[in-house]
């Protein structure tokens, strides 16, 4: 028999993340003197205020149960206090939980990242204070996201550790819900009509299984909200520009944080400062803010794996306790892998296979045909929609935002290519590229045939949200877990136990991580936790922090 007290207290919870969060959005927006036009930008912004205030406290302490119980109880009385504002949006506040319900509901964390370091890095942020070379447990925690700060905020008494991943449900149903407002807002101009719609249709065929997100596909939503805001801020005079530059660098950062690939958007960041560079104040509040934060980051990196921006080589630093010699092992095997090295029936070394383009022939037999398939299915919706709504239509003229986009997506483009070309790196901006490119050759547009392709449009998007979460609970029903509607994060199976032991430092025996028994990866265990069974590790004291190093 299905529980249904579960599946309500999933929805109960999923409405509560959500109270909080835009709270923490509400009071950032007004603080930071941010007009964010939008609930989908103030929630997206609620997050990342508390992976912030994540990032800040867990240079002091851990993000345990005292302090996301604190968090959790000023998000709640942040959101009554702006209810006043809130209320007018309240519906679409309601389509936001609505969709990050059916999105979440009887699903399964990402498969393997999730077990192999998403979980367990969430873990250790709840356990411990930032341990100094954590990066000796595991390379993998190099590589964490900003994802996993916010994800820390929501293990609290209330929820235990059920919906640490609901802000990422949240911010996929926000990312939908924007680009649905942009595209029925009477004030929006036509480029940014269609730009959101082929956008919203994008991330509803594409990126709507929460088993695939990682800490990839948010990231993809940011980026075409943040293109979006681009585009945008080039339309607006003056004064109202000021508040695009804003929702841009605040985006940029995010980003940044949350997928290393999206640091060339400050190529972007800077021409817009310096096209606004006579009104643009640096030392804004905001900016200040941001600058903080962004070093913090960069601390936070350097601590854990003695690198500034993992794993790029040159910004390693070889002489400290902590360092060791994973950070161009690891940027190999990740660039070999991204380049098809499973795939290659010769099997050469990292270096020489991504050298002289050995991995291309592996490459276009394989992924490569795996990216058009993916591709083909958004490029003919976007073919009919772009045929009906230039039919009969009047003159269409983009604007210098959409020409700027468009030569930039193509040197990303080659930059995705050359350094990672697999599909769930660089969705986003293979999509986005698509997208633009349609939009600067449409020429002509015809609003009255635009608002009949929504009329058609919305409603099976809806049918297909509905009908693939009808799918996954079906399936689940079948597999008899239907009792646990919840995402499992403490193993790939729901009845499956997960059992650690641990392991003690050569030279401390008092102090241990942890491990599984039978070589299973971490999950969401007792932390620090690595599936790795390391002997030659150290752990050293200073000033009450803990510091791992390995005796290499």
């Amino acid at each position: 028999m299905i529980n249904f007290l579960n599946i309500i207290l999933f929805y109960i919870f999923i409405v509560v993340t959500s109270i909080t969060i835009t709270g923490y959005g509400k009071s950032f927006c007004k603080l930071f003197e941010v007009n964010c036009s939008s609930l989908s930008l103030e929630i997206i912004f609620g997050c990342f205020f508390l992976g912030s205030l994540a990032l800040i406290i867990n240079f002091i302490f851990p993000i345990n149960l005292i302090i996301t119980n604190i968090i959790l109880t000023l998000g709640v009385l942040q959101f009554f206090y702006y209810f006043k504002s809130i209320h007018k949006e309240l519906k679409y506040f309601l389509i936001i939980t609505l969709l990050a319900f059916i999105t979440g509901i009887y699903e399964t964390s990402n498969r393997p990242d999730a077990g192999l370091y998403h979980l367990p890095y969430i873990s250790n942020l709840n356990e411990n204070k930032i341990i100094v070379g954590l990066n000796n447990l595991h390379s993998r925690f190099g590589f964490t996201s900003f994802l996993q700060y916010i994800s820390s905020i929501f293990n609290n008494s209330l929820f235990s550790e059920r919906a640490i991943f609901f802000p990422n449900l949240i911010i996929y149903a926000s990312s939908l819900v924007y680009f649905f407002r942009l595209c029925i807002n009477s004030k929006t101009i036509n480029e940014i009509k269609i730009l959101a719609l082929f956008f919203g249709i994008s991330i509803v065929i594409d990126m709507n299984r929460f088993s695939e997100f990682g800490n990839d596909e948010n990231a993809h939503m940011l980026f075409f909200i943040f293109i979006t805001n681009f585009i945008i801020y080039f339309a607006k005079n003056n004064y109202e520009s000021k508040d695009y530059i804003k929702i841009i660098i605040l985006l940029s950062l995010f980003l940044f944080m949350t997928k290393l690939t999206y640091s060339i958007l400050i190529l972007l960041v800077i021409f817009v400062i310096i096209n606004s560079f006579a009104n643009f104040k640096f030392f804004e509040k905001l900016n200040i803010f941001l600058i903080f934060i962004f070093f913090l980051w960069i601390l936070k990196n350097f601590l854990i794996s003695g690198c500034l921006i993992y794993p790029l080589e040159n910004s390693c630093f070889d002489n400290l306790l902590w360092s060791n010699n994973l950070s161009l092992e690891e940027s190999l095997s990740a660039k070999a892998w991204a380049m098809g090295y499973p795939d290659s029936k010769i099997k050469y070394e990292y270096v020489n296979y991504i050298s002289n383009f050995h991995w291309l022939s592996t490459w276009l037999s394989n992924h490569f045909i795996f990216i058009i398939k993916k591709l083909s299915i958004i490029f003919l919706i976007l073919v009919f929609i772009f045929i009906y709504i230039r039919n009969n239509g009047k003159k269409f003229k983009i604007n210098k935002g959409f020409k700027i986009v468009f030569y930039f997506n193509f040197i990303f483009c080659l930059i995705w290519f050359l350094n990672f070309p697999v599909y769930r790196f660089g969705s986003g901006i293979l999509v986005c590229t698509m997208v633009i490119a349609f939009i600067y050759f449409l020429k002509k547009f015809n609003l009255i045939n635009f608002f009949k392709i929504m009329k058609l449009v919305v409603p099976l998007l809806i049918v297909l949200i509905f009908s693939k979460s009808a799918n996954r609970v079906n399936d689940r029903i079948q597999s008899n877990y239907f009792n646990n509607p919840w995402i499992n994060i403490f193993s790939d199976n729901y009845e499956k136990k997960i059992t650690y032991k641990k392991i003690f430092f050569i030279n401390n025996k008092k102090k241990y991580y942890y491990t599984t028994e039978n070589g299973e990866i971490c999950y969401y265990s007792p932390a620090p936790c690595s599936h790795n069974k390391l002997y030659n590790l150290k752990l050293r004291t200073f000033a009450s922090y803990d510091i791992i190093s390995g005796d290499y």
